[in-house]
Parts: C-alpha cells; sequence; structure tokens
C-alpha cells in the first residue's frame, strides 16, 4: 500500500497533514511525501522523517510535535492532556479509548474527538488509538489506520523476535 502524507499550508505555515491512498496492493506499506512542493526545509525534514518511519523508526523533531500541539490545543484546550499522554505510546502499540482517557483523566468520547479533530495524524499519532471490541474509527479512514497500525505492529514484533526468550 501507498500512502501519501500531504502536508497543508496557509500563508507559509503548516495547518494540517493528511493521509492519501494512492495504491492499495500487497501487504507492504510505504508513505511518502505528496510531489509538487516547495522544496523548503521542513519538507526535505518531513521526507527524511517519512524515510524512517517507513524503516520502523518514529522520532519526530520536538519543534515539530510543538507546532502540532500548539495548533491543536489552540482550538481544544481541553484536549491537551490526551494529545500529551498519546504521545507517550510508543510506535508499534495501540491503546484504547478508555485506557487513554484514564491517563488523561478524561472521557473516551472526549478521546474520540480529539481524534477525529487531530490535523497531523502520524504526528499526533491518533491512529494508535483503538476500540475496545476493534479497530475504531479513524479521521483518514479505516484502512489507512489498519495498514499503519498493522505496519507499525510489524517492526515490534520483528523487533522481539530478536530477544532471547521470545517465542
Amino acid at each position: 500500500m501507498l500512502i501519501y502524507l500531504v502536508p497543508r499550508f496557509e500563508e507559509g505555515e503548516l495547518v494540517a497533514l493528511n493521509l492519501e491512498i494512492e495504491e492499495s496492493l500487497g501487504e507492504d506499506l510505504e508513505v511518502r511525501i505528496r510531489g509538487g512542493l516547495s522544496r523548503s526545509p521542513f519538507i526535505f525534514y518531513l521526507e527524511e522523517l517519512i524515510s524512517d518511519y517507513n524503516r520502523g523508526r518514529w522520532k519526530p523533531a520536538d519543534e515539530l510535535v510543538n507546532h502540532a500541539l500548539k495548533d491543536n490545543i489552540s482550538k481544544l484546550p481541553w484536549a491537551e492532556r490526551i494529545y500529551r499522554e498519546l504521545l507517550k505510546v510508543p510506535f508499534g502499540d495501540r491503546i484504547t479509548y478508555g485506557e487513554l482517557a484514564r491517563r488523561a483523566g478524561s472521557y473516551p468520547r472526549a478521546v474520540g474527538l480529539a481524534m477525529k479533530l487531530n490535523k497531523f495524524p502520524i504526528i499526533i499519532p491518533c491512529h494508535r488509538v483503538v476500540s475496545r471490541t476493534g479497530l475504531g474509527g479513524y479521521s483518514q479512514g479505516e484502512e489507512i489506520k489498519r495498514a499503519l497500525l498493522n505496519w507499525e505492529s510489524s517492526f515490534k514484533e520483528r523487533s522481539l523476535a530478536g530477544r532471547v526468550g521470545y517465542k
């Protein structure tokens, strides 16, 4: 599956990231930056970040995370604790709406709304939040959510498989 990360700018400032499926053939996943963007240092950084993501490594710079948090919570100040707790969920792991709500001192429905209104998917990894009984929704589409979760967990499984005593 090929997924494009599509940055959206207004007046030169990043205001959102969207994910779009280009192809849904095969089990492998690749994320790319949508072409045709200015070759700014920010776009080069995003390309490097996505390249790392495709290799199972994920650590966005604090500056990008802070930008995403600031933009999201400027409209949703009550969601700051939710997003900050979500950022603690490791690459390849999942958390339920209820557990994230408990950790953030909130409610599962508030968590769901914060995930729905997140304008920076992958940076604020809302795809890692799942329902107690299944996948749960995703603003970018359930097919993308499933692909991202499967992709990330495959790296975690490979990492665990290399440890002594793992079965």
